[in-house]
């Protein structure tokens, strides 16, 4: 019993550190944001949802290799999180690799991220 308990302390602690990273993110202060998901992500290691806002933070601040690690960690973890399809698709796009852009993309889409088609029209012409 005493793993348990343990292991519910550290997820509720990376859970903590995602929360208040996520705060930083809409206080527009990123270095911040970036060193509470990388506490989160420390400590839970298959946190997804981490590796992913880490990534979004990254993109805002236009590491696009940065980001693009974080993405395909993202879905190592997580295969089925559109918005991380997403936004790999955009980063992709972003440092030249069109193709592969447009298929993340149409995998968000077909993932049930609608908002994407609006994106692929503008983009993958």
């Amino acid at each position: 019993m005493q793993v348990s308990s343990t292991r519910k302390s550290a997820t509720q602690r990376a859970e903590e550190y995602y929360r208040k990273g996520n705060g930083k993110v809409l206080q527009k202060e990123y270095k911040g944001a970036l060193e509470c998901f990388n506490k989160a992500i420390k400590i839970s290691p298959s946190f997804s949802r981490a590796y992913y806002k880490r990534g979004n933070v990254k993109r805002l601040l236009n590491d696009n290799e940065g980001a693009l690690a974080d993405y395909n960690k993202t879905l190592a973890i997580n295969p089925k999180l559109a918005e991380a399809f997403n936004n790999r698709g955009l980063v992709k796009y972003n440092l030249g690799d069109i193709q592969g852009g447009s298929q993340d993309l149409m995998r968000a889409g077909r993932l049930g991220y609608y908002h994407v088609y609006n994106v692929i029209k503008t983009y993958c012409r």
